[in-house]
């Protein structure tokens, strides 16, 4: 399986794909496995991937696949904050000083 190999090889796309296959049972992995799943959220987390941080974030909260346990959901969620953060710096940046105001023709006059 592609996914899989991507998670081994150390994609945190990979990790994550894969923990949702394992999440719901989906692609021919069997049964649902939450479980499973926490552990390739929580590698793919790790690397930094925002999706995995809200997913390992609720599965802290709701006792998903781990034991409940709200101070480490609320960390996970600080990270995905962190993550958001940098991705809309990285916007910003790439886009030019964010002080520049734009406008945007929407084709009415």
């Amino acid at each position: 399986m592609l996914f899989r190999s991507a998670a081994k090889g150390g994609s945190a796309n990979g990790c994550y794909n894969l923990a949702r296959l394992i999440e719901t049972g989906a692609g021919g992995l069997g049964e649902a496995n939450p479980k499973g799943a926490f552990e390739y959220f929580e590698k793919a987390a790790r690397m930094g991937h925002g999706p995995a941080q809200n997913n390992l974030g609720l599965m802290y909260q709701t006792g998903t696949g781990v034991k409940a346990d709200l101070e480490e959901a609320g960390g996970t969620w600080r990270q995905l904050q962190q993550w958001a953060a940098d991705e809309v710096s990285q916007v910003i940046a790439a886009n030019g000083d964010a002080g520049e105001s734009s406008t945007v023709d929407n084709g009415e006059e």
